[in-house]
Order: C-alpha cells, then sequence, then structure tokens
C-alpha cells in the first residue's frame, strides 16, 4: 500500500510542474511591465529599473521560472507574479515582509499628485457639531435592531454524520441607539457583544429580525448601497495591530477609505490624512511610517483616524482599550469623549472594564449568553442595579480601596452555560441566588421599571436593589491620602513646615 502511494505521488510531481509551467508562460504572454505595474506612476526609470532586479526579471526565463516555484511554495503566487493588479509601494522596500500586498485594482494616489479630482460636493476638513454636513450625510439615522439573532452552524460530530449543532450566539436582541450617546455593552466573554456590534453594521448576516436605519431596512439594501451606507458607520477593532495592513503606510491606510468613497484626492487628501493624524495626536511624518514601527496606543490612536477618515454618524468600539496599559486606555478614552463632543459622534462602546465604562458611557447594556438582561443610563445602574446578574457584575469589580470591607459581594458560582445547549426559561437562573419555578419555565421579557430602567427578570420589582458598595470617598484610608495630596508635593511641604 505504501510502496502505491509512493509511485502516485511520484507521478504526480511531474504533472504539477507542468501545470505550474503552463501558468508561468502564460504570465509571459499578458502585455506590459510587470515592474511598471509594480511601481507607482510618479516613480522614475531607476526605481523601476530596481523593482525589475528585485522580481527577477532582468535575469534568464529558467531562473524567472525557478524564482517562480519559490513563490508558489512560499503561498505567494497572487502577489508576485501578477502582472496587472499587484500594487507595491516605494516605502514597502524596507518593510521586514516578502513583498507588498495586492490593493486592489486601483492604486491610492499619492502625495502631491492628482490623479483625480475630487467628486462636486466633497469636503476636506472634518465639520464639527451635531449638525455637520458635507463630510457627513446630515441626518443619516443610527441603528435599531429588532429581534435580532444570530446563529452559527457547526458540524455534525464525527466525519460529518450527526445532526448540525448550532451555537446561538445572539437571541432576539432589541436595541435602539439615541444619537449622540454612548451606548456601553458589557459583559462576561463570550456572552455575543462583539456579535452585536457587527451586526448592527451588518458585518455579519443575521439569522433572523430586522436592522434598519430610519425606514430603511439595512439587510434588504445591495451590496452596492451598503457600500454607500457604511460610509456613515465605522468599526474600531480590539486588536489594533491585527487591524492594520502591515505593508501599508499610515498615509496609504488612512487615505484608502478616503478615496473608495470618493471624498477626496491630490492636494486635498494629503490635507485630509494630516487633519486626521492631528486630531488623534500624531504628527503628519507618522504618515510615513508602518503599523510595526508604533507602539500600541500609537497604533490604536491610528485605527481612531482611520474610522473617521469618511466622517461617519456611529462608530462601534469593539473593546478599544483591552489590550493596552492603564496610562495609555486613559489617553485614548479621553481622546474618544472629545472627537464626540467635537464631532457629535455615536459610540457603540463595546468593553470589559466597568471603570472605563462608567466613564464614557451615557447608557449601559448588560449581556449574558446572547441576551440583554438590563439597559439603564449610567447613572441609575451604577447606583442601583436592579438584575442579580447585574449586582454580581459591578460587586466583582476591584474597588482601589483596602479601607473598603471586603464581605458584603454578590459573587457567582460557576461558569456561564454553553450556547449551544442554554437553560430552558431565564438563561441566568442556574447561576442566580434569588431563582424560583417560574425562572426555570418561562423566559422574562425587557420590561421598562418605573425609574425607566429595562430589566429581564421576573422578580426585578422583588429583589432588593443593592448599591455595588460604599463610596470610595468615605474611606478612612482613602481620605487621609486625599487630604495629603490636597496639601500638595512633599518637597513643598517640607518646605512650609516650622523648623
Amino acid at each position: 500500500m505504501l510502496k502505491y502511494l509512493a509511485q502516485r505521488m511520484l507521478l504526480s510531481v511531474p504533472v504539477l510542474l507542468g501545470v505550474l509551467l503552463l501558468g508561468f508562460l502564460l504570465l509571459q504572454l499578458v502585455p506590459g511591465d510587470v515592474a511598471r505595474v509594480n511601481a507607482w506612476p510618479t516613480e522614475t526609470q531607476d526605481m523601476v529599473d530596481q523593482i525589475r532586479g528585485d522580481l527577477g526579471l532582468d535575469r534568464p526565463l529558467v531562473v524567472q521560472f525557478l524564482l517562480y516555484l519559490g513563490r508558489v511554495l512560499q503561498g505567494d503566487l497572487a502577489c508576485r507574479s501578477s502582472r496587472a493588479w499587484c500594487l507595491a509601494g516605494p516605502d514597502a522596500r524596507r518593510l521586514p515582509l516578502c513583498t507588498a500586498m495586492c490593493a486592489g485594482r486601483r492604486a491610492l494616489p499619492r502625495r502631491g499628485t492628482a490623479a483625480a479630482r475630487p467628486q462636486a460636493g466633497s469636503s476636506c476638513g472634518l465639520p464639527e457639531g451635531p449638525d455637520r454636513d458635507g463630510g457627513a450625510m446630515t441626518g443619516v439615522p443610527v441603528p435599531t435592531l429588532t429581534d435580532v439573532s444570530r446563529h452559527f452552524v457547526l458540524g455534525g460530530g464525527f466525519l460529518g454524520l450527526g445532526a448540525p449543532r448550532i451555537v446561538k450566539a445572539m437571541d432576539g436582541v432589541s436595541l435602539t441607539l439615541q444619537r449622540g450617546e454612548t451606548l456601553a455593552l458589557v459583559g462576561e466573554s463570550g456572552c455575543g457583544k462583539s456579535t452585536l456590534g457587527r451586526l448592527a453594521l451588518r458585518l455579519i448576516e443575521p439569522t433572523g429580525g430586522g436592522i434598519k436605519l430610519g425606514d430603511t431596512d439595512l439587510r434588504a439594501l445591495p451590496v452596492a448601497d451598503l457600500r454607500r451606507m457604511r460610509r456613515h458607520l465605522q468599526f474600531i477593532f480590539q486588536d489594533p495591530f491585527a487591524s492594520l495592513n502591515p505593508r501599508m503606510s499610515v498615509f496609504d491606510i488612512l487615505a484608502e477609505p478616503i478615496v473608495l468613497h470618493g471624498l477626496a484626492s491630490g492636494a486635498a487628501l494629503e490635507a485630509r490624512v494630516h487633519e486626521l493624524l492631528g486630531l488623534v495626536g500624531l504628527q503628519p511624518f507618522h504618515g510615513e511610517r508602518f503599523a510595526h514601527e508604533f507602539s500600541g496606543g500609537q497604533r490604536q490612536r491610528i485605527g481612531v483616524a482611520r474610522a473617521l477618515a469618511t466622517n461617519p454618524e456611529l462608530v462601534v468600539c469593539d473593546e478599544p482599550v483591552s489590550a493596552l496599559d492603564v496610562s495609555i486606555q486613559a489617553q485614548v478614552v479621553n481622546l474618544l469623549a472629545d472627537l464626540q463632543a467635537r464631532f457629535g459622534l455615536t459610540y457603540l462602546f463595546i468593553a470589559h472594564d466597568l471603570a472605563v465604562v462608567k466613564h464614557i458611557a451615557t447608557r449601559v447594556a448588560v449581556m449574558y449568553l446572547g441576551k440583554i438582561v438590563e439597559l439603564a443610563p449610567k447613572s441609575a445602574l451604577y447606583a442601583t442595579p436592579r438584575h442579580p446578574y447585574t449586582q454580581a457584575l459591578l460587586a466583582a469589580a476591584p474597588r482601589p480601596d483596602p479601607g473598603l470591607p471586603r464581605h458584603g459581594r454578590t459573587l457567582l458560582q460557576g461558569d456561564p452555560p454553553s450556547p449551544m445547549n442554554p437553560p430552558t426559561g431565564c438563561a441566568f437562573h442556574p447561576r442566580c441566588i434569588h431563582a424560583v419555578e417560574c425562572c426555570r419555565n418561562e423566559t422574562p421579557a425587557l420590561r421598562i421599571m418605573p425609574d425607566g430602567a429595562q430589566v429581564a427578570c421576573h422578580l426585578a420589582e422583588q429583589i432588593p436593589l443593592r448599591s455595588p458598595g460604599p463610596a470610595a470617598a468615605h474611606s478612612p484610608i482613602l481620605a487621609r491620602r486625599q487630604a495629603i495630596l490636597a496639601a500638595g508635593p512633599l518637597s513643598t511641604r517640607r518646605e512650609t513646615s516650622p523648623s
């Protein structure tokens, strides 16, 4: 058996080489200068000759074919062998990468060029305030989700012979954003926060329910109309390094959405990119660099600038500070708050850090196992949480004061149930200390309480309202520290103290 397999493998080698040779010969028949295609229009003939040497185009055909085989083995056939669609900027040669990635069939205009004139009505600057126009369409509504669900179908066990398994990442979520607010989504990992953010922009397709922008059904929009609408709906990803193209300079990363939507070109494009860099605290010369040359906080600032490039109405922030240290988190959060106040942005802010949420949010939605269990204004939710899960979530948050008591917290037991096999009735009842029989059999609806909060709990009126803990200002230890800080620096106190 092994001898037969070895013979078959040896016979397949000439066939594979023949196919590769045929592809190589077909590439030679494509008209055009490969080096010129891979160069920017502004580069001189010397630069083109250098690219020709880097690609091995000045060598004999036999050597070119061997290089071609090497590229195929590296999995780089599309980007290194295409004669028409591969675009590589001159700055990409100093990257620690093999070659530049394919950027599409149209090159981005370079700085100082006028490859295309801006469309009529396009604006270079970023309009400010909630009534801005020009860059963003005034009156573009924010998304409204109605009974939205997203189920992922997994394989059917061994060899796919069993019944398919369904992961209910989201199940019947209704949510309406208000213009100019920051709606925060909090919850344990795997509860569906990022899925909800992607569904709001239709980055993934929902299994059921509706997503509307005013009277427009986002699910029914054709691809072309959806692409134009996404100019007003942007996304800040959790990992700044993974979301930035390592083979593009920062200038090209920020210019790409502007060019794709026809907002500016030439000198206006360069001014727009420099303005975006200034908004996030970077300098124009940073546009010449690549993503790997920045720190984590700077990369996240670039991600924020890219989200603002098309002057959006809604920005989904998917844990934008979770990968950063505390000092950089404060910088990015304050930057987002300043930009919201300046441009009237609407944020859907996904986070785990409740302290960050308390600083930036207007309303807070608490998710558990693909459902929203509580939705309330920030002040009401942090002062008097109503759902048992919200109470436990806030009680588990660390409080930076050793003088506060450690007892009296509501600590959850166990792990969240599997979304492939959610419990009947209330999804939280296996971990709830207040659960009764109706919680095990009936799914609670999201009800409006007298104070305006929305809670999905059968016992919302009966569960005692619990504050997350005493205010830190009442702690004697913290009070002494605040008094010391108010007295001024230690050196000043020494100079003013009696000798």
